[in-house]
């Protein structure tokens, strides 16, 4: 149950993000003092997409480190409930 929750996590991460991006280009170039089309166009075109991916990785790897550790705990707490009984 948890993974498949995680697959829903990673597509909403996903879209949220490719949405904030298409929102950050086309303001970038509607700022510009280009016509709207061609800014978009450059700019996608000149956009370093390293830093872009560093931070989705890091997003996906902080994700997954939460699930992990919540996994964790809670089998640690699960043993703690029957070493009690």
């Amino acid at each position: 149950m948890v993974f498949s929750e995680v697959k829903i996590l990673f597509k909403n991460i996903f879209l949220a993000y490719i949405f904030m991006f298409s929102i950050g280009i086309v303001l970038r170039a509607y700022r510009s003092n280009y016509e709207l089309g061609f800014g978009i166009k450059e700019l996608i075109i000149n956009i370093n997409y390293t830093p872009i991916l560093i931070v989705f990785v890091f997003i996906i790897a902080g994700v997954l480190l939460a699930i992990k550790s919540g996994l964790k705990t809670k089998n640690e707490n699960s043993d703690n409930t029957f070493k009690s009984i």
